[in-house]
C-alpha cells in the first residue's frame, strides 16, 4: 500500500490526498445465512458514517483524494455451504477513481471507506458474475 499526502495540508481542515495505491491484495468474499462478508462491512461503515449534520462536520479533517488504486487484486468467492470445487476465484479488474470528495470540498474518512467499498462491491459482482458464467461455460464443454 502506498499513500503520497501533501505535506501543506496535513493540519489543514481539507487534507490533500495526492495518491492512494493498493497493489495485489486478496480478498475473500464469503456468503452466509445473513448475507455477505461485504454486507457486514456496509452496515459498518453506514453506521458509522451516519447522516450528514453540517454542524458535526464543521472542524472535522476531511480529505480530497486526488487518485485512489486498486490493482492487481484476488477474489476468493465462498459459498455459505462451502462444498468441493465450489469456492472461485479470479482476478479483479483494477478499480481507479479519481477527485474523491473533490467536488464536496472534501468528505470524511468514513465517507471515502463509503465511497471505495461501495466501488469494490460494485467490481466484484460484475467480475463474479462474467467468472461464474465463464465456469459454467467450461463445464458444459467438458461433458
Amino acid at each position: 500500500m502506498e499513500v503520497s499526502v501533501d505535506p501543506a495540508t496535513i493540519a489543514k481542515e481539507v487534507v490533500l490526498v495526492r495518491r492512494i495505491a493498493v497493489v495485489g491484495p486478496t480478498i475473500t468474499y464469503q456468503v452466509g445465512r445473513n448475507g455477505s462478508n461485504f454486507d457486514a462491512f456496509k452496515r459498518n461503515v453506514d453506521n458509522y458514517v451516519g447522516k450528514p449534520d453540517p454542524r458535526a462536520a464543521r472542524g472535522a479533517t476531511r480529505l480530497i483524494v486526488e487518485r485512489l488504486t486498486i490493482r492487481g487484486a484476488t477474489v476468493n468467492f465462498v459459498p455459505e455451504l462451502p462444498v468441493r470445487g465450489a469456492t472461485i476465484g479470479y482476478a479483479l479488474p483494477d478499480i481507479q477513481l479519481a477527485n474523491v470528495g473533490k467536488r464536496q470540498g472534501g468528505v470524511t474518512p468514513g465517507e471515502v471507506s463509503k465511497i471505495v467499498l461501495d466501488a469494490l462491491v460494485g467490481r466484484m459482482t460484475q467480475a463474479m458474475g462474467r467468472r461464474a458464467g465463464e465456469r459454467a461455460l467450461q463445464n458444459l464443454l467438458s461433458r
